[in-house]
């Protein structure tokens, strides 16, 4: 397999492992939803099964078809050396899903008028490169510019030397701090975790809560989420449940072909994009 293919599949693979969300239209008679929903599951097990084929140790799939219509699966092993089968009540991490979290505190912060995306982000954090030009609206579509924290090779080493350790906004945004701006700033994609880390910390200034209370407040609450989205540690919330990662043994963030067990690694080195 080239790099190429191997990395393609590995994403993939853990985007599976996090969640598989298949909607169906909310318009659908019921009978027609039940039916979609047996032929989505369907397609979610062969696809899931593919992938394990692949390594793959599990997957959770959850399907939607509105109005409540809800199938879940649970495919593989929560433990591969136990061979304890994955259940569907177990908690997985959602990774970089949680940019669409902030995205939605964000728009919400829009529509009440509390923040506007052409707002500049020093409005809000100061000291950041070119901040007096970078809006909100580039930081949530990633056209600011601003330096990709991980690709810093202090940064990583920090990391890689403790996978567990919590590492703070501030952290993050410092590193981001100490790198020039990209000449397409404003004009062209590149992606940044100091993007999503900003707009959560723009979004904590404007209502002096943290993300934590606005995620509780804003989301988990009002929708019925059953669980946690800041882990309070990098261990996972089911002890039974291991996490594993394909990259290489020597590095938390290292991309690579060997699967082990990461599920003491803090996620909290990505921040608001991906803890």
């Amino acid at each position: 397999m080239t790099r190429r293919a191997y990395f393609k599949t590995a994403r993939r693979a853990a985007g599976l492992a996090a969640v598989l969300a298949l909607t169906l239209a909310n318009s659908t008679p019921g009978s027609a939803n039940n039916t979609m929903l047996d032929q989505a599951r369907s397609a979610a097990e062969r696809k899931a099964a593919e992938l394990l084929k692949r390594g793959l140790p599990g997957a959770l799939v959850g399907i939607s078809a509105g109005a409540g219509q809800t199938k879940r699966i649970a495919i593989g092993v929560a433990d591969i050396t136990t061979g304890a089968p994955l259940r569907v009540d177990h908690t997985m991490r959602i990774g970089s899903l949680a940019k669409l979290v902030v995205g939605t505190l964000a728009l919400q912060l829009v529509d009440e008028g509390r923040i506007r995306l052409s707002d500049p982000v020093s409005n809000y954090v100061g000291d950041i490169p070119n901040g007096d030009r970078i809006t909100l609206h580039m930081l949530g579509t990633h056209k600011s510019g601003l330096f990709n924290p991980i690709a810093d090779p202090a940064f990583r080493t920090r990391i890689n030397a403790d996978p567990g350790a919590e590492i703070p906004f501030s952290a993050i945004v410092d590193v981001a701090r100490r790198h020039p701006i990209a000449p397409a700033s404003g004009r062209a994609f590149s992606y940044s975790n100091a993007n999503t880390v900003l707009l959560a910390r723009t979004l904590e200034t404007a209502t002096g809560k943290s993300l934590a209370e606005l995620i509780e407040t804003r989301v988990r609450q009002p929708f019925g989420v059953d669980t946690p989205f800041i882990p309070k540690s990098a261990a996972l919330a089911d002890p039974e449940l291991r996490g594993y990662r394909y990259g290489e043994r020597a590095g938390a963030v290292e991309y690579g072909t060997v699967l082990f067990d990461a599920t003491e690694f803090s996620a909290s080195w990505a921040g608001a994009a991906g803890n």
